[in-house]
């Protein structure tokens, strides 16, 4: 599986990993290794297992396993609700999934342009939705507060299961 090199997203599947995930065959000057990376929390985590350095392949391999499961178990990855929260550097709101935005329609054959704040839907939920509160109607801080409530709301449904059994 390649490694995602975006650091906001430290999440791995849920299903077991097969034996070599996260590991990988490599060569250097003619001495083969087995290299295990990953990245957790914008940190990247790598290291080699030289085959002679560790009494064969086999071994190099029982060795990397052991070091990338101690890892994980060390840092576990960010949970869909951990990584819908997480706060971004391009966020001026102070609250991920809630933008300042300018609405334009037009009224009476003229472009009218009025503030709103907007909750997203949390990325992993499908359809993508928003919800929009009027600065004109509730007030710039009502506004915002309740776009918060929205974009909590839309994050409980990360916690909800995707099926039922």
């Amino acid at each position: 599986m390649p490694m995602n090199e975006h650091c906001s997203n430290g999440r791995e599947p849920m299903n077991p990993p097969s034996a070599l995930h996260l590991i990988t065959a490599l060569e250097r000057d003619g001495k083969p290794f087995w290299r295990v990376q990953l990245k957790r929390q914008c940190k990247t985590h790598q290291k080699r297992f030289y085959h002679h350095l560790h009494g064969g392949e086999a071994q190099a391999l029982v060795s990397a396993q052991q070091w990338r499961d101690q890892i994980l178990a060390e840092h576990p990855p960010y949970s869909k609700l951990d990584h819908a929260r997480k706060h971004r550097i391009n966020n001026s709101s102070g609250r991920t999934g809630v933008y300042l935005q300018a609405m334009k329609r037009v009224r009476n054959g003229r472009l009218v342009t009025h503030p709103i704040w907007q909750a997203r839907t949390p990325e992993g939920i499908s359809p993508m939705r928003t919800r929009n509160f009027s600065v004109r109607k509730y007030g710039n801080e009502l506004a915002f507060r309740l776009a918060v409530a929205a974009r909590e709301g839309f994050e409980q449904e990360l916690a909800l299961p995707t099926t039922l059994k």
